[in-house]
């Protein structure tokens, strides 16, 4: 077994052991200003202990939130209630078990960014494939911009490896665009949110994209 391989099997017990605590580990209000509309069926990627998923969730949608972690579903139900307009299960981002073209929204809040360059890749197509035409995809990572950039052991392009253990790699703006070639580009922007730690100013940076899987052409007779 490759480093990589090994340091792959190794994630999901380094994120158990992350949500393995009573408050949430994601806290604050959640930031998700996504325009879903009434009856529309929704999925997010990497919904941890739920912060994105209150923000999903109304009495007029469907939402499927998917973690590889136990944990973090158990917790999302913890912190959310066993009577909240949602749907889990645990589950691999880069292999997703449903079928074609279930969904009108798919979210992926700072999930690509903890996967090694073959899932990532992965994800983005079966992203693509769970699709409805016209569905989109509300993606968000850090940027390679980002004051945490380089922070740990490198183990891939702009992939590093910190103290707990957990992969964190960062994008720049072209290739977040590239890897969502197959999609219609509707934004991509950068969103800076200035810091201060040990008396000097230090920036978030994050990337934010809305990319639309386009509908079918019909063929000409």
């Amino acid at each position: 077994m490759t480093a990589l391989n090994s340091l792959k099997r190794m994630q999901r017990s380094r994120w158990e052991k992350r949500y393995a605590v009573d408050n949430p580990l994601w806290r604050g209000a959640p930031d998700c200003d996504i325009p879903i509309a009434d009856g529309a069926i929704a999925l997010e990627l990497g919904c941890g202990d739920g912060k994105t998923l209150m923000g999903l969730i109304t009495s007029n949608r469907t939402v499927v939130a998917l973690d590889f972690s136990r944990r973090a579903v158990q917790s999302c139900h913890r912190r959310l209630g066993s009577n909240s307009m949602f749907h889990s299960l645990i589950s691999n981002v880069a292999f997703l078990p449903f079928s074609d073209e279930t969904f009108d929204v798919v979210v992926a809040f700072h999930i690509l960014e903890h996967l090694l360059d073959e899932d990532v890749s992965k994800t983005v197509a079966e992203i693509k494939r769970v699709l409805r035409p016209g569905g989109r995809a509300y993606v968000r990572t850090f940027s390679s911009e980002d004051m945490r950039f380089g922070a740990g052991k490198g183990v891939g392009k702009d992939t590093f490896v910190r103290g707990d253990g957990i992969v964190q790699r960062y994008f720049s703006m072209n290739e977040l665009s590239d890897l969502f070639n197959a999609f219609e580009k509707e934004s991509l922007e950068k969103h800076v949110i200035g810091k201060r730690f040990d008396g000097g100013p230090h920036k978030r940076v994050t990337l934010n994209g809305v990319f639309l899987r386009t509908r079918r052409t019909e063929r000409k007779r």
